[in-house]
């Protein structure tokens, strides 16, 4: 039982993260664009949004419960267990920004990363 994952932080971080951060992005479209009001709304592609979202998160997930599991089981320290799963998570939102959708739109970057390391800072990991 000691080396099974760290179930309650790994979903809520996810979950966190995925579920809040196209509400993130989508205000900062609306305060750093000049012409806000060409962006479409976050209510009317929210649910595509969210799709895509699991869709392109789950190898960067996939890589952050095998790499908790994999250090949990190696009795790293919490502290450490979490800045890594925080750094995996960011990398993850930075290649899959970068190469996979090759966005000109760096703030819904910002927007996902910021929402990211927010939850991986304040959920304890236990």
């Amino acid at each position: 039982m000691k080396n099974k994952l760290h179930w309650n932080y790994v979903l809520r971080h996810c979950l966190s993260t995925l579920l809040l951060a196209p509400s993130v992005a989508q205000g900062l479209l609306y305060l750093i664009r000049e012409n806000a009001y060409q962006v479409v709304g976050l209510v009317e592609v929210y649910p595509i949004t969210l799709l895509v979202s699991v869709v392109f998160s789950f190898p960067t997930y996939l890589i952050y419960g095998v790499a908790d599991y994999y250090l949990k089981k190696r009795s790293v320290p919490n502290k450490t267990i979490k800045w890594i799963l925080n750094s995996i998570a960011l990398v993850g939102i930075i290649l899959t920004f970068s190469f996979l959708f090759r966005l000109p739109q760096v703030e819904i970057m910002i927007g996902y990363a910021l929402t990211s390391l927010f939850f991986g800072v304040i959920y304890r990991l236990k």
